[in-house]
């Protein structure tokens, strides 16, 4: 009799009710984990703890009180925290990181084109994905908040757009929705996402996740308009609503939704290998529908800032967090301050006799008339100015220490700086991200290992581009990257994915496809590179994803312009040292000379005296020597063809 729900049309099977059933079970478990206090958050809820940590970092302050004895008293506020968070999270993202990725053949032997393809390929989808704005956001989160979620995936999505022809008139047609679709990264808000084990750590190991929100109805229809179900019981602000009891739907009024959102529910489950859409409690999938990754993995990643016990708790320990307490005292002390000034400069008076004096006889310029019985007299209140700005001053310095204070890191001294003592801030800086920096590698190591499984499985595959003799013709996409510097010049880099390449040529046969490619790419002087791919055997190496300590915080170019410049002031007039190449070193350090070093080279001699004693150059004992390695060095297994334009 409820006049907010009427019984529903939509009645699917009773396999698709279990299944609605279980996720429903699983969905109001796991919000009551959400709601649930816990010691590691001071027995709150992780929602309240993520509130409280969001307040401060905003800089909220309660309303004014409309108590007059109250309303005067200060409610300012130090921006410390905020201040700090951001401070640290522009020292962790200073120099946004992208892992390393050496591929392996099947004789388990390290293939570097493949691995400079697929460097490329990433470099690509970061871009398309928008992977380092999205970094920023969930480091910035991860100091905010008790866990900072990205997800990470490709989708493809249509949408119906109207081709006007010359008459005026037009007609539909379906095409692909570039701006839904694509490599996507983004950041997660923390009440989006609902756990199956809050003392599980690694996400991947989650038995279940579920990811709840409201979407636009207009992104509901852009995304899942094409599926019946969809068109038959969708409706924005209507929730479906099993009743076990009858096994029955009902329509229910979500005043939440507003009457023009969707919740749009995806359930993952790792054991029974599901991917599960829900848009207001209406199944859109099959109900046993697998997971589309190839990888098998959850498109997650967490990011925290420090651990709750060693790893056995999910979420993190936030920087906000770990400030807060001295932050909360701060506050009410640096408004004691100003109170305690007020009352100073402008302190209450107490009034002797019995005539009724009011506030107003402290107007500045008035003229008072008084009983000879009536006196007036300041109350001293005391209060100690010095030493509230002593205490202030030590819990500022108590923040610092707790958020690493990174601010004072990082100042240069006046005047030039060698190698060793830029070297040694930088070290100082490393020791000071510490742990953080570390936590932000691993999510970076996750992050690339997804981002590499979707490379694979959705830039290698060609589409059907017409059919011959009953055979189908497949077309693979082409990948252009600009601005690689190569051996000092500024190139750009096509990647071809091509299906009718061999998966073994000879030596002859290599050369031929240079020479043609070479032509094709404009000769030897080309400004663009070619790497010709089999796809197949691409897709047939192992791709591991290296996060190294330089990654993490790599060296600034500071640090690379003074090494470069030191170390060919001191070799340059060794006859062991190699000049040019030296000299070559210092120009690739400069941002204004590095795209074109060839141009600021006089000659290109010899390099340098030859050696004849046998004994290794200093240039080879600080850096190491040896033959630039062949293209096609493993000639029968590398799925790189050929490379032109070099």
């Amino acid at each position: 009799n409820d006049p907010k729900r009427i019984a529903s049309s939509y009645n699917p099977s009773e396999k698709v009710k279990t299944r609605i059933k279980e996720v429903m079970e699983r969905l109001k478990r796991s919000v009551e984990m959400m709601n649930k206090p816990y010691v590691q958050f001071n027995d709150l809820s992780v929602l309240q703890i993520r509130d409280e940590c969001r307040k401060l970092f905003l800089n909220w302050r309660e309303p004014k009180s409309l108590n007059p004895e109250e309303a005067w008293k200060s409610r300012a506020l130090r921006p410390i925290v905020r201040n700090r968070t951001i401070s640290v999270a522009a020292h962790a993202t200073q120099s946004l990181m992208t892992p390393e990725t050496p591929a392996q053949n099947s004789s388990q032997e390290e293939d570097r084109d493949a691995s400079i393809v697929m460097k490329d390929l990433m470099e690509y989808a970061n871009e398309k994905a928008g992977y380092h704005k999205t970094l920023l956001y969930a480091v910035i989160q991860a100091l905010v908040e008790p866990t900072s979620y990205i997800h990470t995936g490709f989708e493809q999505h249509h949408r119906t757009i109207k081709e006007i022809n010359e008459k005026g008139t037009w007609t539909e047609e379906k095409v692909v929705d570039e701006e839904m679709s694509g490599f996507k990264d983004e950041v997660v808000p923390l009440d989006e996402i609902f756990l199956g084990d809050f003392f599980e750590y690694e996400i991947q190991k989650q038995p279940y996740i579920i990811r709840r929100r409201a979407i636009q109805w207009e992104t509901a229809v852009a995304k899942y308009g094409s599926i019946q179900a969809f068109k038959d019981y969708v409706n924005p602000g209507l929730q479906s609503v099993f009743e076990e009891e009858t096994q029955t739907f009902y329509d229910v009024i979500d005043n939440s939704l507003q009457n023009r959102l969707v919740e749009e529910l995806i359930y993952y489950d790792r054991y029974q290998d599901l991917q599960l859409i829900f848009t207001n409690g209406i199944l859109l999938t099959d109900p046993d529908q697998p997971n589309p990754r190839k990888d098998k993995k959850y498109s997650l990643i967490a990011l925290r800032y420090e651990l709750h016990d060693g790893g056995k708790f999910f979420h993190g320990f936030s920087l906000v967090r770990k400030t807060k307490d001295d932050a909360d005292v701060l506050t009410t002390t640096y408004r004691m301050f100003f109170d305690a000034m007020f009352l100073k400069g402008m302190p209450p008076t107490a009034i002797y006799g019995d005539e009724i004096v009011t506030a107003s006889v402290v107007t500045p310029g008035t003229v008072n008339t008084f009983k000879g019985t009536t006196k007036l007299e300041k109350i001293d209140v005391g209060g100690d100015l010095a030493a509230i700005g002593a205490g202030i001053d030590r819990l500022e310095k108590s923040i610092g220490e707790s958020s690493q204070d990174m601010l004072q890191m990082g100042l240069n001294e006046a005047g030039g700086q060698t190698a060793f003592e830029i070297s040694r801030r930088e070290e100082n800086a490393k020791t000071i991200l510490g742990l953080f920096g570390k936590m932000i590698g691993f999510a970076v190591k996750e992050w690339g290992e997804l981002r590499i499984s979707d490379i694979l499985q959705y830039m290698t595959v060609g589409d059907i581009n017409e059919l011959v003799s009953d055979e189908a013709i497949l077309k693979y996409p082409k990948f252009f990257i600009p601005n690689k510097v190569v051996e000092g010049k500024k190139k750009s880099r096509q990647i071809v994915f091509d299906g009718t390449l061999p998966d073994t040529m000879t030596e002859d046969e290599v050369r031929k496809m240079k020479f043609d490619n070479q032509k094709q790419a404009g000769g030897i002087n080309a400004d663009t590179e070619i790497y010709k791919v089999n796809p197949s055997l691409f897709r047939s190496l192992k791709f591991k994803v290296v996060v190294t300590p330089d990654i993490v915080t790599p060296p600034s170019d500071a640090l690379k312009k003074a090494f470069a410049l030191e170390l060919y002031q001191q070799v340059k007039t060794d006859p062991w040292a190699n000049g040019p190449e030296l000299y070559k070193n210092v120009l690739e350090a400069y941002e204004q000379t590095k795209y074109d070093v060839a141009k600021y080279i006089k000659q290109a001699p010899e390099m340098g005296a030859q050696d004849t004693s046998g004994q290794p150059s200093v240039l080879n004992k600080l850096f190491g020597g040896g033959p630039q390695g062949n293209l096609n060095a493993t000639i029968g297994q590398s799925p790189i063809s050929t490379k032109v334009g070099t």
